[in-house]
């Protein structure tokens, strides 16, 4: 399987036809034969200009198809009318989960306070073995903190050091005890001191699926 993380910088005056738009795409797309997620989100704070559309898919081969799709291409279309972005796409395609972690958490789909966060960090190619194994025990800690829906580690399929945490919370209520956990002061102290980004890191915490949909995220 491979997810797709897509950042769209749009008009703020063009927001609404953004997602109305967006909302063909995510519901045509959630019917495709492959696709496990396909959703819309829009960031939190001051910068709800930024969206992201949030996939999972069971093969390349299956997101190469989605994007020959009708729905695809009215949504070309509308962004070519509309000039929806003041600035190009961002995409990452990137592995499944590095570790495989159970997340006992019991997530009803139901909750309008949940939130996710993608937080992108960039590897400094001598260090990329290292990285991912002092992520391990944040992994396997996180799944099992209170308000955890699912906390995964994934690698892009054509920049190798670059990696993306994908989260969902129950609500942002919980994050300041994250950041105080055992598990998560570790982590932060191991990134720190052996210096294993090239890079600023990126993070961003946005809103549960825009569009309504029996088809979830469960990462």
């Amino acid at each position: 399987a491979v997810y797709v993380v897509c950042q769209f910088f749009v008009y703020e005056d063009k927001i609404d036809a953004f997602k109305k738009a967006a909302i063909d795409v995510v519901q045509n797309t959630n019917r495709e034969e492959g696709c496990l997620f396909y959703n819309l989100h829009q960031a939190k704070g001051k910068k709800k200009d930024i969206f992201f559309m949030f996939e999972k898919w069971t093969s390349q081969k299956c997101l190469q198809r989605h994007s020959n799709s009708a729905h695809v291409g009215r949504f070309r279309q509308a962004v070519g009318k509309n000039n929806f972005f003041k600035a190009d796409k961002i995409l990452s395609i990137t592995s499944d989960d590095i570790f495989n972690v159970e997340n006992n958490n019991i997530d009803t789909g139901s909750n309008k306070s949940e939130i996710y966060n993608f937080v992108q960090l960039t590897i400094a190619n001598d260090k990329i073995d290292e990285f991912i194994g002092a992520t391990k025990g944040i992994v396997q800690g996180t799944n099992k903190e209170d308000g955890c829906f699912a906390y995964n580690l994934t690698q892009d399929v054509n920049e190798s050091n670059k990696f993306w945490f994908l989260e969902k919370w129950a609500s942002p209520k919980y994050l300041p005890g994250h950041s105080k956990q055992p598990h998560a002061k570790e982590f932060i102290a191991k990134l720190t001191k052996n210096r294993y980004t090239a890079a600023k890191t990126r993070m961003f915490m946005v809103s549960g699926p825009l569009v309504p949909l029996n088809n979830r995220s469960r990462l």
